[in-house]
């Protein structure tokens, strides 16, 4: 149980039960994730300024990941303290160009940010979302 998840229990009298946010994103536990949503912000931040999508990423925790980004409000753009966005952790942790960092970077960066910002999603122009082969190369 990371530190912020300790004092939100303690200090808010938050029930035992609520899964850990950070390590149910991390661990592609999406139904975990989905009761800790109840119960915690999405943008909430770890003692490293880590978000649960931080941790998704660099846990290549791709369905977690994808339902966090279903979550109105999410901050896809938000750095931790080592000033990181969450796309980029995967390249980190990986290596730049490894497949599946580029994967897990393509689901991030082409996810809508009208859909974050809460606005309709239907009025989001798909033809300005440009997927990315594997080679980095525009398709």
């Amino acid at each position: 149980m990371t530190t912020a998840n300790v004092l939100l229990k303690k200090v808010y009298g938050m029930s035992p039960d609520v899964p850990d946010i950070f390590q149910a994103a991390a661990d592609d536990n999406v139904e975990d994730l989905e009761i800790a949503l109840q119960h915690y912000d999405v943008n909430i931040k770890d003692e490293n300024d880590m978000t649960p999508l931080h941790h998704a990423a660099g846990s290549l925790a791709f369905n977690a990941a994808e339902r966090l980004l279903e979550e109105p409000g999410i901050d896809t753009k938000c750095k931790d303290k080592f000033d990181r966005e969450a796309a980029v952790m995967a390249e980190d942790i990986l290596g730049l160009g490894h497949s599946l960092a580029v994967k897990m970077c393509d689901l991030i960066w082409t996810f809508p940010e009208e859909k974050g910002n809460d606005l309709d999603v239907e009025d989001t122009n798909k033809s300005e979302i440009v997927p990315i082969n594997p080679d980095g190369l525009e398709l």
